[in-house]
């Protein structure tokens, strides 16, 4: 069965991306992805071939995922900020088949075949942070990503009244995960905001607030300086008291955080857990269990997933995981 046509069959005439320039349906943005497949196929990509995406975030950027899942070619998206040198020492490393750096590109090029019909792929590469070593590359197939952000998805709550806003860089394994994946496979609407900067704080609950954003995901750097630069507006507090969920993700929560985001904003931040190799984000707590705050609480995980903690409670050495959302493996 293809899961992929599934989902955008099913929900279809659900609004999905949303941004500044236009909206799509379920069943346009379905369209346009395959519109871009044959396009990527005509310049000669293929099944396993890799393709650098080099993009400031934008619907078209979500396209180029989806094309990837429906072709086989593998995604390999690139900080448009990376360093010259690095980015070359990747190429030379993966020699991608095509690069997308340039949205006009994709406006000039000729979508001159069809597309296979859906299988399992190898769908994307991601490198890893290389703050344990240097960076490694990630590989992840289509089935195991979807089957990790349907559960993440179940955890969450996610369902077709959820509205997210996208505001993380669409490279990074939430922008992708998080924000993209997970209200895919729920016939959610996504919101796509700019990435979050010195610049966007200011006015940031604004396109939120305009959208009725109910599900929200913040680092704990954006939360603390997002509490920083908030001035009283009594329109967006009573917004922001309405948001049915804001999830931490990213790195550790710490109590000062969370104390001062709920004493600033009335709600609480739901922490979570997951890293790139295991699938994404693979625990969660609800807003309940949130409130109340246990310290190193990262939440429910999924029935399938196992945990086993070495050495003792009050002393704990490693985490062993075992997950039927992992990795393909290391590139």
């Amino acid at each position: 069965m293809d899961i992929l046509k599934s989902i955008f069959e099913k929900y279809s005439n659900n609004e999905f991306i949303v941004s500044n320039k236009s909206t799509f349906t379920y069943g346009e943005f379905w369209i346009q992805s395959e519109e871009l497949g044959k396009k990527l196929i005509s310049v000669g990509c293929k099944k396993g071939d890799f393709l650098f995406i080099k993009l400031e975030n934008c619907e078209n950027y979500l396209q180029i995922y989806l094309a990837c899942m429906r072709t086989g070619i593998i995604a390999c998206p690139i900080d448009p900020d990376l360093p010259n040198g690095r980015y070359k020492a990747l190429k030379d490393e993966l020699k991608p088949r095509f690069v997308i750096d340039d949205l006009n590109k994709i406006d000039r090029l000729k979508a001159n075949h069809n597309i296979d019909s859906f299988q399992n792929n190898n769908f994307i590469m991601l490198y890893s942070s290389g703050t344990t070593g240097e960076p490694k590359g990630i590989l992840h197939t289509t089935n195991s990503l979807i089957a990790s952000a349907r559960s993440f998805a179940q955890l969450s709550g996610m369902n077709e009244r959820t509205i997210i806003y996208h505001h993380f860089p669409m490279y990074y394994m939430a922008g992708i995960f998080n924000m993209f994946l997970c209200p895919m496979v729920s016939g959610a609407k996504i919101v796509i905001g700019n990435r979050f900067s010195r610049e966007s704080m200011l006015s940031f609950w604004e396109l939120p607030k305009k959208n009725g954003v109910n599900n929200l995901t913040l680092t704990p750097t954006m939360a603390i300086s997002l509490v920083k630069v908030f001035r009283n507006d009594n329109s967006i507090m009573q917004y922001i008291k309405g948001i049915e969920s804001i999830i931490s993700t990213g790195s550790y929560l710490h109590r000062s955080t969370f104390d001062e985001f709920k004493k600033k904003f009335s709600i609480p931040l739901q922490t979570c857990y997951g890293v790139t190799e295991v699938g994404g984000t693979i625990t969660f707590n609800s807003k309940e269990e949130s409130e109340l705050f246990m310290d190193d609480s990262v939440g429910r995980f999924d029935k399938k997933i196992e945990f086993k903690c070495e050495g003792t409670k009050t002393n704990p050495t490693e985490i062993i995981v075992r997950t039927p959302f992992m990795m393909s493996g290391y590139l």
